[in-house]
């Protein structure tokens, strides 16, 4: 019986390996196909003009970097404005303000982990506004009720709780050396009774 109920699980696991497979395929296929710029980052384009936003975490918690491009030329992250909103699961909302560090635009804050939200971006330039909307869901898979329920599978929000475990040990329990006191005849002969009982005090 416990075989029997072991390769079920084996078969279910691979049938929902092999349903889920063409759709993390698909959503990699998908985040491949978004454009990127000269730093790495997603690329979002409106008419001529056109940012690169990316997250950057080399030596540095993740942070927001930005870059613009109107036309053919690079403009200075003093002549254009950005905000960017992550919306997490749970509806947490997540909002980054940008000012200007160098050649780019930084965002305030560190990108907490995980990096799976969906994005909106608002920039600002020459009076012109241009949004842009996109998912950027890392790590993330879908799974139906049903599959869940025949997985086993639960999900519940994580709080804290007391962790309680009960060990059993085996052992001997005798009183301190320290504390015991032999009992021997002045004279050669047999002791017939003790009156004090164990722990009285003699």
């Amino acid at each position: 019986m416990i075989l029997k109920n072991n390769m079920a699980r084996i078969i279910i696991f691979l049938c929902t390996a092999l349903v889920l497979t063409p759709q993390l395929l698909a959503q990699d296929h998908e985040e491949e196909e978004a454009q990127t710029g000269a730093h790495g980052g997603r690329l979002l384009e409106d008419g001529d003009f056109a940012i690169e936003l990316a997250i950057f975490e080399q030596g540095v918690p993740p942070e927001y970097r930005a870059w613009a491009v109107s036309g053919e030329s690079e403009l200075s992250p003093d002549d254009w404005q950005l905000t960017v909103e992550l919306t997490r699961l749970g509806g947490q909302l997540d909002r980054f303000s940008f000012s200007s560090s160098d050649d780019y635009k930084l965002g305030a804050g560190v990108v907490e982990e995980p990096h799976s939200f969906e994005v909106s971006v608002t920039a600002s330039y020459q009076g012109s506004r241009h949004t842009w909307q996109f998912d950027s869901h890392e790590g993330r898979m879908e799974m139906s009720p049903a599959m869940a329920e025949s997985m086993n599978i639960g999900v519940h929000v994580a709080t804290a709780q007391s962790i309680r475990q009960t060990k059993l040990m085996y052992g001997k329990i005798s009183p301190d050396p320290k504390l015991v006191s032999h009992i021997t005849a002045r004279y050669p002969g047999l002791i017939q009774s003790v009156s004090p009982g164990l722990g009285d005090s003699v």
